[in-house]
């Protein structure tokens, strides 16, 4: 869980493939990530929830340095949720990462909440659901006042794959 692998994530919730963690609350920090230059050697996401359900992510900064190696779509995001439900992201503050601020991913991604966050400088999306190298199904995700700025070279917010029953408000 928390202790996984950290060239993935700074905070890495159920990424090590063989479990998920679940009921956690990270509230309060600064997240604040250096890269190196070589492939893989920084983190790729300041927090993953990968098959993690019932997790809240509020009150944090998570914080990217540098121009690292573009490995893929959620790689390099302040927050990826992937094959996980029932979750929150909200009130935290995004900025400089390489890829999305957020990005939602994953088969049966369903449920989750990111509300009240502010992302700016991604180079990437803002907010990122879907992963165009799979067809994804997420539904029954709230996305609401959210402020987005400074999206370098993508959108505010980008759906790709199977997005029906994402709500944004």
């Amino acid at each position: 869980g928390m202790t996984g692998n950290p060239n993935w994530a700074t905070i890495n919730l159920g990424g090590d493939w063989d479990g998920s963690d679940n009921y956690i609350i990270i509230d309060g920090f600064v997240v604040d990530s250096a890269y190196h230059t070589t492939s893989y050697t920084y983190p790729l996401m300041g927090v993953y929830l990968y098959s993690s359900h019932h997790n809240i992510i509020r009150n944090n900064e998570f914080v990217f340095h540098g121009q690292p190696v573009f490995e893929g779509a959620h790689e390099g995001s302040g927050v990826t949720i992937a094959k996980a439900t029932y979750n929150t992201i909200e009130n935290n503050h995004m900025h400089g990462w390489m890829s999305n601020g957020v990005a939602i991913s994953g088969q049966d991604t369903t449920h989750n909440v990111i509300r009240g966050n502010r992302i700016e400088e991604v180079y990437g999306n803002g907010i990122n659901f879907g992963w165009i190298r799979q067809a994804d199904r997420m539904s029954n995700t709230l996305v609401e006042g959210n402020y987005i700025c400074n999206s370098l070279t993508s959108d505010a917010i980008q759906f790709e794959g199977d997005t029906s029953g994402v709500n944004p408000i």
